[in-house]
């Protein structure tokens, strides 16, 4: 009789706590974390911009006849204001970039010079030497961390240029000039930093070096001229500078 009593009791206790649990209310499950979205900027794509800038440099100028040798030589100081536009494409590899650029620039860099020297007596040598517009097309690589490119580049450069000459004597009386109005090709190098501001709009600060090669040109006096005998004299000279550009691409 009393193991049938303690069964009761344990059966009827058993319940109890079963009904018990089923009141209870379910336990909070914790909502699934979103996956964290990528910032990472992709640079792959076509891209034209604007840009503006300051170029300084020189051209050194040497005079010659082709009897007597080395006259002379001066050395024109250059500067000025350059604005244009440029375009490009850029692939990106993990963080590793490459890419290519083209742009033209109208161009305020200009320079003169003034030296007294002697050919037969005193004379003095005047140079005036205009950039008219500049153009490069360029390799581009570099290292995206995230929004910002930090970049090499080099290629070839373009540019058009209107050297004005003249010798005159001591009574500022032209005895030679000339004018050289000529296409010169060379080359460029430099680098720079890009930043994306939004997906499509980035910015960009660069540096170039720019050598644009030599030019020449020659005149040929039949008789003495003044001071300056007979003979066949030459200009000969090369222009050089460094650029500072603020640009911004639009990418598509």
């Amino acid at each position: 009789m009393k193991k049938q009593l303690i069964g009761a009791s344990v059966l009827a206790a058993l319940m109890g706590s079963t009904a018990l649990a089923a009141d209870l209310p379910a336990p909070m499950s914790m909502p699934a974390m979103p996956a964290p979205a990528s910032t990472a900027y992709d640079w792959t794509g076509f891209y034209l911009g604007l840009h503006g800038g300051y170029a300084w440099g020189d051209s050194d100028v040497e005079l010659s006849e082709e009897v007597i040798g080395d006259i002379g030589e001066t050395s024109i100081d250059l500067e000025g204001w350059l604005a244009g536009v440029q375009g490009g494409f850029n692939y990106q590899m993990g963080s590793f970039v490459v890419g290519i650029e083209a742009d033209a620039s109208w161009s305020d860099i200009d320079g003169s010079s003034s030296e007294d020297g002697d050919i037969g007596g005193p004379v003095t040598y005047n140079s005036d030497l205009k950039l008219e517009w500049l153009a490069s097309v360029r390799l581009r690589g570099g290292f995206a961390v995230d929004k910002a490119l930090i970049y090499g580049t080099g290629g070839v450069a373009f540019a058009q240029m209107d050297y004005d000459y003249d010798i005159t004597d001591a009574g500022d009386v032209e005895l030679i000039g000339g004018n050289i109005d000529e296409d010169m090709t060379g080359y460029t190098i430099g680098g720079g930093v890009e930043y994306a501001a939004t997906q499509n709009f980035t910015v960009k600060l660069e540096y170039l070096y720019t050598d644009l090669g030599d030019f020449e040109d020659s005149t040929t006096l039949a008789a003495p001229v003044g001071p300056i005998p007979a003979g066949t004299y030459s200009i000969d000279g090369d222009v050089a500078f460094h650029s500072l550009k603020l640009g911004v691409n639009y990418k598509f």
